[in-house]
């Protein structure tokens, strides 16, 4: 049961109701009237009968914007991907839906952002990298962060969009020429130089962002990166054109961002980027597809098997390497011929 205190002060006569439950945090909360207090307190018991009662003595009127913006001090700061998640913060906190209480975000009202994100054109990866920060966010509040055990988390039971396998995103020679077009037309053809190097390195557009001159051993044809997505250090060979971008780039002196291959920030590149694809006239071509395209090239081009691609690119695993294959196909044949022959000529001895 309930109890309910009534209090004198300044502003009158006020009732407290607070509600206890063993193994939970107590819940209190001050009203103008004695009414106001029971109404709020059967329903705060009913609440938690059901499992579904997330308000806590601290946060009872914690809304979603005020438990995203505490999230980005305590979490998202800290990440390696917090630039990425700042950003999907700014948009859930721009939705009518960050006003509302954490208790009182339902499943429905994530079905609702859900349809709007795929109206608003976002691929199923980025759908789910947006419902991920609202998951870890009421797992968090559940657990020792905001010390809510009974907050049900409102994605839970949401269908997402399923990923696509993957980009095959590749430019024609026409498209291409226009992009570097573009691109050089900037400060001392800076971004034309960070494309041709992505291409070449088959690099993420993280892991170029954060080169260091120091990570640069031309004396080996090798870059060592201390942070990938993979969270493990690798060092990319590189190739005669990637040595000249180096050394153009070097002899432009970085000078906003000291000790920096490039003076770029991840944001900076990206809107960048962008205007110059925009401005290009090309539909559909992420600066990651850059990555793309340099892997291609490297199964067209080159006879390194996959593991050695994936030595260069990255890839922890040879399966995603498996959609490039078909890059090879006139090759296979060719060796096969070539297989048939020798047979055919040691069986004829």
């Amino acid at each position: 049961m309930a109890t309910f205190k009534k209090r004198e002060g300044k502003k009158g006569v006020r009732w407290q109701a607070i509600v206890r439950r063993r193994g939970s945090v107590d819940l209190v909360q001050t009203f103008g009237t004695q009414k106001e207090a029971e109404v709020w307190a059967r329903k705060q018991e009913v609440a938690i009968d059901e499992g579904r009662q997330p308000i806590g003595r601290d946060h009872a009127k914690m809304t979603l914007h005020d438990a995203l913006l505490r999230y980005q001090e305590d979490y998202t700061q800290h990440k390696k991907s917090a630039e990425g998640e700042r950003g999907f913060i700014k948009q859930w906190l721009a939705r009518p839906v960050a006003k509302k209480k954490l208790a009182e975000v339902t499943l429905r009202d994530m079905s609702r952002v859900k349809t709007e994100m795929v109206k608003e054109g976002k691929g199923g990866t980025t759908i789910r990298l947006h419902f991920a920060v609202i998951s870890n966010l009421y797992n968090r509040a559940k657990g020792d962060w905001l010390h809510l055990p009974h907050l049900q988390n409102p994605t839970t039971g949401l269908t997402l969009p399923k990923v696509k396998e993957g980009r095959d995103r590749r430019l024609n020679a026409d498209e291409m020429s226009r992009l570097m077009e573009v691109c050089r037309q900037t400060e001392a053809g800076k971004l034309a130089l960070i494309v041709d190097f992505a291409i070449e390195t088959c690099m993420r557009q993280s892991e170029i962002i954060r080169i260091e001159l120091a990570d640069i051993h031309l004396d080996k044809s090798m870059i060592h990166l201390k942070k990938t997505k993979n969270e493990e250090a690798r060092d990319v060979p590189i190739s005669c054109r990637a040595e000249e971008i180096i050394e153009e780039c070097k002899s432009l002196k970085c000078k906003t961002r000291a000790g920096f291959l490039w003076g770029y920030t991840l944001g900076a590149l990206r809107t960048a980027y962008k205007r110059a694809v925009k401005e290009a006239g090309i539909v559909n071509f992420d600066f990651h597809d850059l990555r793309h395209e340099g892997i291609s090239r490297l199964y067209e081009r080159t006879t390194l098997t996959d593991i050695q691609i994936s030595k260069i690119s990255g890839h922890k695993t040879l399966q995603v390497l498996k959609r490039y294959a078909n890059l090879r196909a006139d090759n296979l044949a060719v060796l096969l011929r070539q297989g048939e022959k020798k047979w055919n000529s040691s069986k004829l001895k």
